[in-house]
C-alpha cells in the first residue's frame, strides 16, 4: 500500500513549478487577451458571488458555430477563470465563442455544490447559444483541466455531452489519500464514489476526448485511461498523450492553434455526439 508521501507526490502537480513565474505569465497573457478580444466578463450566471463567467465572441459578423465552455483545474480549491483567458483567442480565431466560468472553491463549497454550480452555467450557456448561432444550431463542448475536467465528465454523465478532458481527474477515491487535499476537499467514501464519473455511466449519445501530458505523474495517466477503461471505446474514442508536457503545459497547449492538443479539441467540437447508447445510471 503506497504511504502517505507517495499519494502527496502523485497529485502534487506543483512539484518543479515555479508558481509565481508561471502564473504571472498566464494573468499577462489573459490580460493581452482581454484587451485584444474585449469580451464581456464576470457575467452572472448564479445567484451567489461566485458564480460568474467570461464570455469572448468571434470577430463581429462571424457566425458562431461552436461553443467551447472551460473549467479552470485547481483542485476544487484554487485558481480562477481570469488566469485563463488565454485560451479563448485560438478559438475565436477559428470562429468559436469561448465561456470561462467560475464556481466557489472548498473548504467553503463542497465539490457537490461546485457541480450543482458547473451544471448551472451549462444551462445559461444552452439558453444563450440558439441566439449566438443565429441563423443555424451551435454545438456546445464541455472542456476543463484536472479539477475542471472532473466537472466536464460530470457533466458528461448528466446530459448528452461532447467533453474535452484535460489531464481530469475522474475517480475520486484516491484522493481521500492525498493528504494536501484532505482537509479542503473533506471526501468521505460515499461522496468521492457519488462525484466520481467513472463510478457512473455517461449519458447516452455522450463522446469524450481524454489527454494527459506525458510528463505528468503515474496516477493522473491512470486517472486519464480510466475513463476509456469505465465508459468504453464509443463513449471516449480519443485518449492521447502530449508528449513531454507536464500538467500544465497542456493548458498552454490547448492554447497553441497549432498544438495537437487544440487540433484535438477542435476535431472534437465538429463531432457528432456518440451513436450509441450508454446505460443507464445508478
Amino acid at each position: 500500500m503506497p504511504d502517505a508521501s507517495w499519494w502527496d507526490a502523485q497529485y502534487q502537480a506543483l512539484a518543479g513549478v515555479d508558481p509565481k513565474a508561471l502564473f504571472g505569465a498566464w494573468a499577462q497573457r489573459s490580460e493581452q487577451a482581454r484587451e485584444v478580444l474585449g469580451g464581456r466578463l464576470d457575467v452572472p450566471y448564479g445567484p451567489t458571488p461566485a458564480e460568474t463567467l467570461d464570455v469572448f465572441m468571434p470577430a463581429p459578423g462571424t457566425p458562431v458555430r461552436d461553443v467551447l465552455v472551460f473549467f479552470h483545474g485547481g483542485f476544487w480549491r484554487g485558481s480562477d477563470k481570469a488566469l485563463h483567458r488565454f485560451i479563448a483567442p485560438a478559438f475565436t480565431a477559428a470562429g468559436a465563442a469561448v465561456v470561462l466560468p467560475n464556481y466557489a472553491l472548498c473548504p467553503a463549497v463542497t465539490i457537490g455544490t461546485i457541480l450543482e454550480q458547473a451544471a448551472a452555467a451549462l444551462r445559461w450557456v444552452e439558453a444563450q447559444a440558439a441566439a449566438w448561432g443565429n441563423p443555424g444550431p451551435v454545438r456546445i463542448t464541455v472542456a476543463g483541466h484536472s479539477a475542471g475536467g472532473h466537472l466536464a465528465a460530470m457533466l458528461g454523465v448528466q446530459q448528452a455531452a461532447r467533453v474535452f478532458s484535460l489531464s481530469g481527474l475522474h475517480d475520486l477515491q484516491p484522493l481521500m489519500q492525498v493528504p494536501f487535499l484532505h482537509d479542503d476537499l473533506r471526501l468521505s467514501t460515499e461522496t468521492a464514489r457519488a462525484w466520481s464519473p467513472a463510478l457512473h455511466r455517461p449519458a447516452a449519445g455522450t463522446v469524450v476526448h481524454a489527454m494527459v501530458g506525458g510528463a505528468e505523474s503515474a496516477e493522473f495517466h491512470r486517472q486519464t485511461q480510466l475513463l476509456r477503461e469505465a465508459w468504453g471505446e464509443p463513449a471516449v474514442p480519443v485518449v492521447g498523450i502530449c508528449p513531454d508536457a507536464g500538467h500544465f503545459a497542456v493548458v498552454e497547449a490547448l492554447a497553441d492553434p497549432d498544438h495537437e492538443v487544440h487540433r484535438a479539441c477542435r476535431v472534437l467540437m465538429a463531432r457528432a455526439l456518440a451513436s450509441v447508447p450508454a446505460s443507464s445510471n445508478p
